[in-house]
């Protein structure tokens, strides 16, 4: 388990260095290996993360996830954490609104 929030830690800070500055290859590649290692621990975060990002297949794989797993996300750090941030609050209305829509 440990191995991999290592390895999740390093896509998500990969992937921002690289949208900064426009490794388009590098970031649709971390998005890739983000997207296959969603869990109930890390939505919320990088959901934030791809919305930030405008990432949208990031955010569409993250969304859907939430929307299935709305319960077990909800308890979570990364929802606090994305409840908590001001400047999350659109990313938040997003999630809600595909969760009540499905």
């Amino acid at each position: 388990m440990i191995d991999l929030q290592i390895k999740i830690y390093s896509f998500r800070f990969q992937f921002s260095a690289a949208h900064q500055y426009q490794i388009l290859g590098l970031v649709a590649r971390c998005e890739i290996l983000m997207i296959h290692r969603l869990s109930v621990d890390n939505a919320a975060e990088l959901f934030h993360k791809a919305f930030l990002h405008e990432s949208a297949q990031l955010k569409s794989a993250s969304m859907s996830f939430i929307s299935k797993n709305f319960g077990a996300v909800k308890a979570t750090d990364g929802w606090t954490d994305l409840k908590r941030n001001s400047k999350s609050a659109d990313a938040l209305e997003q999630i809600l609104d595909h969760v009540t829509k499905t």
